[in-house]
């Protein structure tokens, strides 16, 4: 039985997939799946992709293109 992530988890797992280049939302979605499933949690591709979107809304993340397109969309590291 797996573990189900909270949204500060997935945050964190995100973050440190987010690098200071430009990467595809399908990779940074897919790197933070495989690291979360094998950490024990659940796997929830919708998920993190929505809190990629709320990453990116709130200024943590830059993003790029429209971002629930993931193969068509990019995002990296917000410079602070």
């Amino acid at each position: 039985m797996s573990l189900i992530p909270n949204d500060d988890m997935i945050d964190k797992f995100i973050l440190v997939q987010v690098q200071p280049r430009n990467l595809k939302v399908a990779m940074v979605v897919a790197k933070v799946d495989d690291a979360l499933v094998t950490a024990g949690f659940a796997s929830d591709l919708q998920r993190i992709g929505a809190r990629i979107e709320t990453l990116a809304a709130l200024g943590r993340i830059k993003s790029f293109g429209v971002l629930h397109n993931w193969r068509h969309s990019e995002v990296c590291q917000n410079e602070q």
